[in-house]
């Protein structure tokens, strides 16, 4: 302890610390503000930040929301953008035991100044140092939060009184944050939208970061490269630039090459304290196209081969190419055609949609 007690002025003030991780009086973005406000002293650091990841479905690393000090959103953005699946520390953290870097003695320097986040990320923010936490979780849970500190060349490395310093509060820093994601990422009970297949739905605070989501929108995020993500944030960026700042805002967006369609709603900031979010709901319309066809094969018997020629006319297809694709000859088709719309009661494909309802249910 001797270290420490260069660093504290009595055991109190150390503990005090600890103690001030527990208060559950303040919500979890105050305690570690005040956590990087109290430990500034004895750790000098120009960056610092608390990171929660998950896995998506193809194993790159996707950054679920963060704390942080000295990061500004512009580089948050990149980060989530880009450079997280290039968080070289991502890796060698995802272990269930507590673990700690030291970026200097862990990776191999001349190496790794040739990587991509490095030249493109961590040097041109002044990060040439860094000390990285993982903070332990049920592994058996999405999850992974990382305790992170970074600094320039000027101010030197870290030490290893800065490690012993990191170790002491890793694990009840790891306890505070598995108690927010249990409260804050309960995907089954999340407004009752987990168990669905086509509504997704994330939270978002004042600073443009997931704070909640459901399974839903990871899937339709993921499935068109994380732009789902990208359109809400500039959406929420432009709401917030809005001359009506004071009002609860909504915006709808229709996705151009994709069948998502997105409501996002704004609630501004009030006296009691809680700050400004914003709310989306993502809908995946193919599913809602695909389940009305189904119901309407089933609610007027039409045979496998009638389904497939009425899900192509829906879809604008000739008959030729209606024929090329499911191998028929054109004569064919049209007698599918007038079997289609004597069992659904029409007399031509504008009557379709009518007929099914699908304006109704889009």
């Amino acid at each position: 302890m001797e270290d420490f007690a260069m660093g504290f002025s009595s055991l109190e003030n150390l503990n005090q610390l600890i103690l001030n991780i527990y208060d559950r009086n303040l919500p979890v973005h105050t305690r570690i503000s005040n956590f990087f406000r109290d430990i500034a002293p004895f750790i000098y650091f120009d960056r610092a930040s608390i990171m929660i990841f998950y896995k998506d479905e193809v194993g790159d690393y996707r950054k679920q929301t963060s704390f942080t000090i000295n990061w500004n959103k512009p580089l948050l953005r990149k980060y989530d953008a880009h450079y997280c699946k290039l968080d070289d520390t991502l890796a060698p953290l995802d272990r269930p035991e507590p673990t700690i870097i030291k970026s200097s003695s862990f990776f191999n320097e001349a190496l790794r100044m040739q990587t991509e986040y490095w030249q493109g990320y961590l040097a041109p923010n002044n990060a040439d140092y860094e000390i990285t936490a993982n903070l332990q979780l049920s592994m058996d849970k999405k999850y992974r939060a990382n305790l992170s500190f970074t600094r320039g060349k000027e101010a030197g490395d870290f030490n290893d009184y800065h490690m012993r310093l990191t170790r002491l509060f890793q694990p009840h820093l790891s306890r505070m944050v598995k108690e927010y994601i249990s409260t804050s990422y309960d995907e089954d009970s999340l407004y009752g939208t987990g168990e669905y297949n086509c509504v997704g739905y994330c939270i978002l605070d004042d600073n443009c970061q997931v704070v909640k989501r459901n399974g839903i929108f990871d899937r339709l995020n993921t499935s068109i490269n994380n732009q789902l993500l990208n359109k809400i944030v500039c959406l929420c960026i432009n709401l917030n630039q809005s001359s009506e700042a004071a009002e609860t805002l909504n915006y709808e967006y229709k996705f151009e090459d994709n069948p998502l369609f997105l409501e996002l709603s704004r609630t501004p900031a009030n006296l009691d304290g809680s700050k400004m979010q914003y709310s989306c709901l993502v809908y995946d319309l193919s599913r809602f196209f695909d389940i009305t066809i189904r119901q309407t094969k089933e609610k007027y018997q039409l045979s496998d081969r009638e389904y497939e020629i009425l899900i192509r006319i829906l879809h604008g297809k000739k008959h030729e190419e209606i024929a090329s694709e499911l191998y028929l000859s054109v004569p064919t088709v049209k007698k599918y055609v007038a079997t289609i719309y004597s069992k659904l009661d029409i007399t031509n494909q504008k009557q379709i949609f009518n007929k099914l309802n699908l304006f109704n249910d889009i």
